[in-house]
């Protein structure tokens, strides 16, 4: 990951020209907010529905089995606190997935992002024919982005 994310400022950094930095403020932060957003969701929606499960219960009980060092079906303050032991439980589980899943559909949002970012900058080369020296070493600095990109 260390290696990812220097990668990942070296790319940034290149981010220079208007339209670049429209594209990137712009489109590729909201392609990642969905992306990210989507999965928050979809994680709530599973948290929502394993407590539904137990609260809509007509007897007590947990989110799933387990055994604790007390009767917990005995009263009240047991049955919860058993339950909040599972909660807290179930949402880290689903805190760490919830990173772990959404980790690598992030940041191949955000390579896409850099390969469109590196068409426009590749484009524009092409469209500078005043300083041939000028192109050549933004075309070298390209190539040097697309091999960052493959890695």
């Amino acid at each position: 990951m260390p290696e990812i994310q220097n990668l990942l400022n070296e790319l940034d950094a290149r981010v220079r020209s208007k339209d670049e930095r429209h594209f990137y403020n712009t489109e590729l932060k909201m392609k990642m907010k969905i992306t990210g957003n989507i999965y928050l969701v979809l994680y709530i929606i599973v948290a929502i529905t394993a407590e539904l499960t137990t609260l809509m219960s007509k007897e007590r009980v947990l989110l799933y089995p387990a055994w604790f060092p007390f009767d917990w079906r005995s009263s009240t303050t047991k049955y919860l606190l058993a339950h909040l032991y599972q909660i807290i439980g179930i949402s880290t589980i689903l805190t760490q997935n919830y990173a772990n899943e959404t980790t690598p559909g992030l940041l191949l949002c955000l390579l896409a992002g850099h390969i469109k970012l590196l068409a426009i900058r590749v484009a524009k080369t092409s469209h500078n024919c005043e300083n041939q020296q000028e192109n050549e070493l933004e075309l070298l600095s390209c190539v040097k982005d697309q091999k960052k990109i493959y890695r």
